[in-house]
Formats: C-alpha cells, structure tokens, sequence
C-alpha cells in the first residue's frame, strides 16, 4: 500500500501513478522517485504531495526532498524524488554535548541515538576508537564519523539500525564480462590502484605490506599511513590493508534477470552480497566485488517490474554516498530535451525505396532461420523464421523492428493511412519540433468533421460530453442524492460489503469508507437536497472538509444519533449551498486549533453534535464572514466554545458545555441567538468590536464528568507463520486453508503484548487490523480471510490456539485491508488474554487457501 502523509497529519492512498523506484544501497541508503497524477482516484492526496510530506511505502517512510511539477493541459503531474526518513530524521536532530577519549562501539551508540527515538542492534565485533570534539553536531554528522571510524555497516529495519562489520552473505557465484554475462554498463578505473604500502604506528612500531597483485601491476606505492592510535604491528598492518586498493576500480551494471539467469543463486537481490569476475585484461584476475546497489521500480499492483543491480569492489565512503546527498539538493531528474524527430511520408518512402533496391544482399541459411545480410554493412540484417521477421542493425544483438505472432514492435512507424481496431496504451504525439503542428482530426460514419484538435488553434470545433470530470469545470446536478458512509460492515448478511470508497456508496449494503469520498460524488454546483448517512453507533476515523458548494441546494451529514463518532476534526468552507452537520458526536485531535471550523458559509447548520475538543483551543470556529446556526448542541475540552470572528456571525439556541477561559468569545464577530450557551471561567468575552447581543444563561451540561480523551497508537508485527500437522512452515508467510501438506493456522506475532503498548486500566474503544495478501498462491481472485485472536508473544513450541473469527475481508492477489475486530474480544487483549492475530478456517477447500505477508500492523484507539 502506498499513501502520503502531509505536515497536519493527514493521510490518504495514493492510486494513480508511474515510475515508481526504488533505490537501496550497501550503506542503506533508500530513495524513492515516482510520478504522481492528477486522477479522480487520486483527488484527496494529489494536492497532499508537496515537500515534506512522508510517503509510507512497503512498511517505510520517505520524507520528499525534491518536486518537480509539469504542467499536461489544464492540470499538471508531480515528479517526487524522497529520502528514507531516517536520513532526515538524524539531520534535523543536535548532539549538543562532546565527548573527549576512548569510547567503545556500544557508548558511541548510546551517545548517537538518545532522544532519537531509533533503537540499535549490533551484530558483529567492534573495537573501541579515540575521538577528540566528537559532538556538537547533528547525528547524521556523528553516524558518518563512527562508522568510518569503526569500520561498520548499516541497514534499517523499521525504526531499528543494526550495525554489522559486512552487511550481505558471501557467494562463490564467477562470471566474465562479455561471456555469462552483457552488462548494461561497465566501467573499469585504475586511477587508485596500489600494490604496496608502509605505515608507523605509536613508540616506533613500523609495517610494511606487499600485495600478491604487485607482481600484475608493479610495486605501485599507496599514501602511507600513520597514526599513533596503532599499538602493535598486526593492527596497524590490519589497518594497512584496509586502505589498499590492490585492484582496479570495477563496477559494472546488470539486470537482475540476466544475472540470475547466469547462476546467480538467490532469486532476490541483497545489498552487499559478494560475487567474483574475472577480468581477462590483466591475466584473467579475480576480482572479488558486491552488490553496491539496487534499484527496482514497481507498477501500479506495486509488483516489481524490473530490478537492475551495480556490482563494485571500490570503497565508498558513507560521507560521499549518503551525507553529502542529504545536505545537498537533488540533481535535477527530470530531463525534457530530449526530442522525436518525425520526418515527412514522402521522404521516408523515398529513403526506404533507396535501401531496398541499392542494397547488396546476401542470405545465409542457419538452424536460426534465413538471415539477409548487407554487404556494405554485415551487422544489418534480416532474419526470417517460423515465428516472424525481424529487422537487426547490431549483427542479431537484438531486433528492435519485428513482427511475431505477438505483434509488430518498430523503433519509428511512417505511415500515410492507418485503420484501427482498437488502440491502447502508450502516448500519442502529433507535431512538435521539426514535424511542424500537430493535428487531430475526427469525422463520423457520414464523413462529416465532428473535432479538429489544432495545435494552430489550440482547442476543439465541436465537443460533446455526457458526463464532464475536470478539475476545473463545475458539475451540476439538482437531483436528490443519498449517500451511505461506515466504518465497518454495518450487517454480517452475505449481501453486505465491508466498507470502500470503490464501492458504490448508495446504501448500507454498498457503503463508502469516507465522508470526504461522498461528498466528492456531489456536484460542485447543487440545486437538488443530498444527504449523507453515517452508520448507527460506528466510529469513523477521519477529518473531512465540505467545501466549495454553490447553488440552491442542501447538504446534510447525518450521523443517525449521538452515538455516532467521528473522531477526527471537520472545516465547512466557501459554500453558498446550504450545508448541516448534525447527530453525531465528533471527538476532535487532541490539541487542535479548532474541531469545527466554518469559514465562509452562507448558511451552515450545527445541530445535536456533542464536541469532544481534547484539550484543543476552540470548539466551533465561526470565521471570515460566514454564518452558521449552531442548536441543541454540546462543546467540552476547549480553551473557548463557540466563537464568532473577523465578521461573521454564530446563532446559537440551548447550547451546553464548558471552555477553560469561555463559554462564547466575540472577535470581531457576531453571537446572537437565546436560551443556553457553554460556560466557562467567564460565560462570554469579546474583543475587536465583537458584539453578544442576547443575555444567555451559562450551562455546563456534562461538564462535572467530561467524557475520557481518547488515543490511538499503531503497533507492527514482529513476525509471522503458519502452523499445520507437519509443524511452523519457516516462516514462509502466513497462511490459512489447505493447499497440501495439511490445514494451516496463520499467525502474526508482535513481541509484546497488546497491554503492554497501552499500559494498564486502560479500556480500548477501537482496534483493526491490516493485513495485506501475496501475489501468489491459491486462487488469484477474491478468498474470504477470517481473523482470530491469539495468547502468543512469539511462535510457540507447538499447535496454536486461536480464538472464533473476530472479523474477515476478501482480498484478491496483492490487495490489503482494514478488518474491524468484534468489540467483544476488547478486553481480552486489554488484559492480556490476547496477544495477537491471527488466520484460520475450519476447512480443506483449496478454494480458501491464501498467502499472506508477515507484515501486519493493529491500529487500537483507547481511553
């Protein structure tokens, strides 16, 4: 699942997009890039990817560094380049103190990653170094000097940096350039070779090191070193040899396909394993290098596509790969001069009839086929078999012009008329360059003109749409609408769908995940009355804005009865259409600026909402304006209620509740109304010209006892397997059903208990699950997932115990979830009784046999 995160927290899905890769490197290093555009699917996060914001993709987050927008049309595409949070994590955080002398790896650590809010792990030996001033600096600054220093490398998993002395596992896979293998890229570079080096050490120690290599190369003299931190020969001539480079410079970039396909033996790459080439050059030298780099890039299913890996034996510095890249801005990515020539018909038939008819040709007959080959150049050819025709200009390398029974591939197609059946894909340009304007003409069955799309004219004679999406053309609509909002099934009936704003949101058997979705699904411009049902006595966690509503129309969000909870915040803005809140309780994001926000609304309503403002400054905000009538409703945790500002007014009618320092506050604004209003240390107060214009009574309502804060945490699992007669499987997924080998009990663990995440006495008020299934195994389609809870930290020692189903999602390959957990099952995991989560169902049917991944994450909400 791949979502963005903005800088107040909100966060949404992110559908429609290209060219998303990835980048991992040997001192992990991780940077994402990916193209972002500007859907219908995409309408809620698109305006959230600017810099800064966090992109959560494959369990990690990357925060964006660099944006690049460009302009299609009328809209535009974002080009977004990140950086695993990690690296901007430690460089916006100061290490004030210094530390003077010797310090061991563990208190270089412990220096380096206090107050963080990063755990380490060290696997490996790691001796104690000297520092002199080490401090005062920020911790991606101090990383860089301890690892040089220890000799360390890293990777991240999760918020956990674990430090080893090689990071990769040791293969004895062997290719040759040009044999096993055609790279993509090849570079090869002696400008540091050296075969010999001296060094002196501390009270006269002295070592002099010869490399094997000197007799290849000759006695090539390397800087020596010197460094009184050395006390005996053998760390010194340790540390010599670490600084030879003895061999050339070699890296070479492959496909990860080819690579494999050559024998390497895993069938996913992994940052810093080693292989060895050998490089005939200088007597078929051996030369042993690692995989230095990774980079994969995913489709819209986020399966990787293509994987192409850097294999180097050089010694590059963390400083040079990562420190430097953070500090400093991104180079420019995006490359737009690129341009395609298009040449006119006549001349590229007059070109082709040339070739053709002056060309000298020979064939040659091969257990490949019936090859034609140029005299005047022997690497173009023709070749002619049973399964097509193709066109090579690289001696049969490859054949960039061919026809198969898979289709026609041409690097250039010049054509003077072309019938379709059917086109799909790819980007159609006409014009640009030295082809002159484009132009798109179409005509009906009768011949008659119907568009001319001109780049001459830069629009269309004649343009007919049923149903207009645009992002800046209004729609309108006066018919009634309504609309069906839950946070989780509303029945266990078979014809009921869990929640999804992909379904189609007309009725609680269809409902629709969001408010904000729905409210997407009405016209901008409205006359009719649409109204937006929210499920009986479910909790939504969401904001949503209702904004950007004009006509005669109404708008309401109905929440049922109180019962109803939204816990997140809410604005109405610029709507000249009539829009109401009402029957619902709403608790606010603990220390917000304001819960309800309505800013220039001609007519907005509040109506039997009880706001629970967790310690927030203002309950209802009333500004710029606008008017809103605010009844028969309750504020409670705020530094003011209600208040009306810079103009507008609030029309309040038996209103309750308590603000720290008032009920009713006019700034610059109108209070109007009568009965009751929410009290506080002073019932009212006004500034700037603010007027109160009734005499209200002050009422606490249920101030005394004030309903308990709520707070949510999100907590990863550790682990996963499965369980079946024949045992725990070694952790090759988590699985549920039979597919062979007998019924299988799929588990999540987390490490720790669920209590343990949120402390004792506390009561949870809402949990759920996520959980996301493989690409692969049993049926591709839709297979019904039916979650347990279970009593296990880690992997027991034998058969688990799971309890009955406590929720369930059907999920196609690669899809995940939310599944709600039955509140019946609350207070087991608040005690301690549960542990974790689980998969299983009481049947042998293949048809429910399913795969999936080890990472799951349990979102609990409690008081």
């Amino acid at each position: 699942m791949l979502t963005v995160r903005d800088l107040t927290g909100t966060e949404e899905g992110l559908t429609d997009f290209k060219e998303l890769s990835r980048n991992r490197k040997v001192n992990g290093e991780k940077t994402l890039s990916l193209t972002v555009l500007p859907t219908l699917k995409n309408k809620h996060s698109f305006p959230m990817v600017e810099e800064e914001s966090v992109i959560d993709f494959d369990g990690e987050e990357y925060v964006i560094k660099k944006l690049g927008e460009r302009s299609i049309g009328n809209t535009y595409l974002k080009r977004v380049d990140a950086i695993h949070k990690f690296f901007v994590d430690m460089i916006n955080k100061q290490q004030p103190d210094i530390h003077n002398g010797s310090m061991t790896f563990d208190a270089f650590l412990q220096f380096l990653f206090t107050g963080t809010g990063y755990t380490y792990t060290v696997m490996g030996t790691f001796y104690a170094q000297d520092f002199e001033n080490l401090g005062n600096d920020n911790r991606l600054a101090l990383l860089q000097k301890g690892i040089e220093r220890y000799k360390a490398e890293i990777e991240i998993v999760g918020t956990d940096v674990r430090f080893k002395e090689k990071i990769g596992v040791d293969t004895d896979f062997q290719f040759r350039y040009g044999h096993n293998i055609k790279s993509i890229e090849r570079n090869v570079d002696t400008t540091n070779l050296a075969t010999v080096i001296s060094g002196k050490g501390a009270e006269g120690i002295t070592a002099y090191y010869r490399s094997p290599n000197a007799d290849i190369f000759g006695e090539i003299e390397a800087p020596p070193v010197e460094d009184e931190r050395f006390t005996t020969q053998e760390s010194l001539l340790e540390e010599m040899k670490s600084r030879l480079q003895d061999t050339p410079e070699f890296s070479i970039t492959i496909d990860f396909a080819d690579l494999r396909a050559a024998g390497y033996p895993y069938t996913v790459p992994n940052e810093g394993d080693r292989v060895f080439v050998i490089y005939e050059p200088m007597n078929d030298l051996e030369i042993e290098t690692r995989i230095m780099g990774i980079n994969e890039t995913y489709n819209l299913m986020l399966e990787p596509v293509k994987t192409t890996v850097t294999l180097a034996n050089y010694k590059k510095s963390f400083s040079g790969a990562v420190f430097d890249k953070v500090q400093k801005e991104f180079k420019k990515i995006l490359d737009e001069s690129g341009k395609i020539k298009y040449s006119l018909l006549d001349e590229a038939v007059r070109r082709a009839t040339e070739m053709l008819l002056g060309s000298a040709t020979e064939l040659e007959y091969t257990e490949n086929g019936i090859i034609a080959r140029s005299k005047d150049n022997p690497n173009y050819l023709v070749l002619l078999s049973s399964v097509g025709v193709g066109v090579s200009v690289d001696n049969g390398q490859t054949f960039r012009q061919a026809i198969t029974a898979e289709g026609i591939v041409a690097d250039l197609i010049t054509v003077g008329t072309m019938l379709f059946d059917r086109s799909k894909g790819g980007t159609l340009s006409l014009g640009g360059g030295e082809g002159g304007d484009g132009r798109l003409i179409l005509y009906n069955v009768g011949g008659e003109q119907i568009a001319d799309l001109d780049a001459t004219k830069g629009g269309f004679t004649n343009l007919y749409i049923a149903d207009l999406e645009s992002p800046t053309v209004p729609r309108y609509s006066k018919e009634d609408i309504k609309l069906y909002v839950a946070a989780a099934k509303v029945s266990t009936g078979s014809t009921y769908m869990d929640p999804s704003d992909d379904n189609s949101g007309t009725s609680f058997a269809e409902p629709l995940a969001t408010i904000n979705e729905a409210l997407s699904r009405i016209p901008r411009y409205y006359d009719g009355d649409a109204i937006i049902y929210i499920a009986w006595g479910q909790n939504l966690y969401q904001d949503f804005a209702f904004r950007g509503f004009s006509g005669k129309g109404s708008i309401t969000i109905e929440g049922q009865d109180k019962s109803t909870k939204l816990n997140g915040n809410f604005t109405l803005s610029n709507n000249s259409t009539q829009c109401k809140v009402q029957n619902m309780t709403v608790n606010g994001k603990a220390n917000s600026y304001a819960v309800a926000s309505v800013i220039q609304c001609s007519s907005a309503f509040i109506q039997n909402v009880i706001i629970n403002g967790n310690n927030s400054e203002r309950g209802i905000d009333v500004n710029q304006s606008g008017y809103c009538q605010i009844m028969n409703s309750e504020v409670y945790s705020v530094t003011q209620g209600i208040l009306a500002r810079y103009g507008a007014t609030a029309w309040i009618q038996d209103c309750k509740g308590y603000g720290t320092t008032h009920g009713i506050f006019a700034y610059g604004g109108y209070i109007m109304g009568g009965g009751t209003a929410p009290n506080g240390a002073a019932l009212s107060g006004k500034d700037y010209g603010g007027q109160i214009y009734p005499m209200f009574t002050a009422n606490n309502g249920s101030y005394a006892a004030p309903p308990a804060p709520e707070t949510t945490k999100f907590i990863k699992s550790a682990s996963g397997n499965n369980w079946s007669s024949q045992g725990f499987w070694g952790n090759d997924g988590v699985k549920q059903g039979n597919y062979g080998y007998g019924r299988r009990t799929g588990l999540w663990f987390f490490g720790t208990d669920i209590l343990n995440n949120i402390g004792t006495g506390k009561t949870i008020k809402a949990m759920r699950v996520y959980i996301k299934r493989s690409n692969s195994g049993g049926s591709s389609g839709g297979v019904r997932h039916s979650l347990r809870a279970h009593g296990y930290q880690t992997q027991p020692g034998s058969s688990p115990s799971v309890s009955a189903e406590i929720g369930a999602a059907t999920l196609k390959w690669g899809q995940g979830a939310w599944i709600t957990v039955n509140p019946s099952y609350f207070a087991g995991f608040a005690n301690g009784t549960y542990r974790g989560f689980g998969v299983y169902v009481n049947s042998d049917s293949g048809s429910l046999y399913s795969i999936l991944s080890i990472a799951a994450e349990v979102e609990i909400t409690y008081s």
